[in-house]
């Protein structure tokens, strides 16, 4: 039977159907064919009813994070013997590295790469490495009390509400009358004239890899191929703004 109420989540406070009085699942998804990471407000009332999971994420998630970033913060700033350091945090394939007290910079052999281009590793030394690992806990530390303060603020200002009805989902349209319009009266695109959106239309000239794109079309081309549009019920209007 489909979910026919809706109520805002404890934890991520986006509005969720309800299923028996409970939030449906959400904030996962299924990478693979493998299903990985519910919200931590799935399966449980909604904040208009309730506000204990919003206290319980206060508690066992936020507060604890925060005290263990303020930790971190502190054993840094004593300057330890070593700085863990990532060079690269965008690649998980490669690991932080160790950077010990008083170490220098490191410059690793110029190589070429396969555009011809010249470049060389770089390892920076412990103060840097140490600064930069700082700024980045401090910018955490940050996030995370203003996220404390906000989560705070709701639950002060918790009041019981209703569950609202689940709002009806409107037609898709089917893109059928279409008018080509210009852009600045040099180009022009295929847009929908139902709910304005733009519509995909095949390309004539496939570009270097003879892949298919939106077609852009100038008013005086949108003329010569007034057949092609009669054919898909589409209006061609020059000179829009």
């Amino acid at each position: 039977m489909p979910a026919i109420t809706e109520g805002t989540c404890q934890i991520c406070f986006r509005s969720q159907k309800l299923s028996r009085g409970h939030l449906s699942l959400h904030g996962y998804h299924v990478p693979f064919g493998e299903f990985i990471g519910v919200c931590c407000g799935a399966r449980h009332a909604p904040f208009e009813e309730s506000c204990d999971r919003t206290k319980w994420y206060l508690n066992s998630l936020i507060i604890p994070k925060l005290d263990d970033v303020i930790s971190i913060l502190a054993r840094l700033r004593s300057e330890p013997e070593s700085v863990l350091y990532d060079p690269y945090p965008r690649d998980p394939n490669l690991e932080p590295i160790t950077i010990l007290n008083g170490a220098e910079a490191v410059y690793g052999p110029w190589k070429t790469g396969s555009y011809g281009q010249r470049y060389r590793s770089y390892i920076p030394s412990y103060k840097i490495a140490l600064n930069e690992v700082i700024s980045n806990y401090e910018s955490e530390l940050k996030i995370i009390t203003r996220h404390r303060t906000e989560i705070e603020g709701k639950i002060a200002s918790w009041k019981p509400g209703l569950v609202r009805p689940v709002p009806a989902t409107p037609p898709k349209c089917s893109h059928v009358h279409k008018r080509a319009i210009s852009r600045n009266g040099r180009y022009g695109l295929v847009v929908c004239s139902d709910c304005g959106k733009n519509v995909p239309q095949p390309s004539y000239s496939g570009g270097r890899r003879g892949g298919r794109r939106k077609m852009y079309v100038s008013p005086d081309q949108a003329l010569r191929l007034g057949i092609l549009f009669e054919n898909q019920q589409v209006q061609v209007v020059a000179n829009t703004a």
